[in-house]
């Protein structure tokens, strides 16, 4: 078991208040709001799962199948989704999946694409890694940065 999120981050002047209203009109379907569930209780892998969350001026909306489209296929247009979201000057879709071993992010900025990088192991039809647009300036020093492996279950002479 490990960490299992994705979905999109998002400036907004909507409040907690209003999410089941955004949640209905990114999924063009209703929605309504619930008493924050039980740990555990809610998986953005299961399509009817969705959790959003604000922090400040930031909405978080978490939902596997609202994003995964957007970071597997580079090609994919957002303006539906950017529109309902009220046009922010800067989406990011993204998604973090240890168990699976998928990370991943896009960056659409005032509505264009802008960077995609996409890693997964393992993802029938998919290679191992997707990326489109230059790389973001904090990206730059991890990207170069020298890799370093370590097996459990592998000796170390054979690292």
């Amino acid at each position: 078991m490990g960490v299992a999120l994705a979905g999109v981050a998002f400036r907004t002047e909507l409040r907690i208040g209003s999410a089941h209203l955004l949640v209905s009109q990114v999924f063009a379907r209703g929605a309504q709001q619930l008493e924050a569930p039980e740990v555990g209780a809610v998986d953005i892998r299961s399509t009817g799962d969705v959790m959003v969350q604000f922090f400040g001026g930031v909405c978080f909306v978490y939902n596997g199948d609202l994003v995964w489209d957007l970071l597997a296929k580079p090609s994919r247009e957002a303006g539906p989704l950017i529109s309902t979201t009220g046009s922010p000057d800067l989406l990011l879709a993204f998604c973090h999946y240890e168990s699976g071993g998928s990370y991943g992010y896009t960056f659409f900025e005032r509505g264009t694409r802008t960077r995609t990088r996409l890693q997964a192991v393992d993802v029938p039809g998919l290679p191992p890694l997707i990326e489109s647009g230059p790389p973001k300036d904090f990206e730059v020093s991890c990207l170069n940065s020298p890799t370093y492996l370590e097996e459990d279950d592998c000796p170390r002479d054979q690292w």
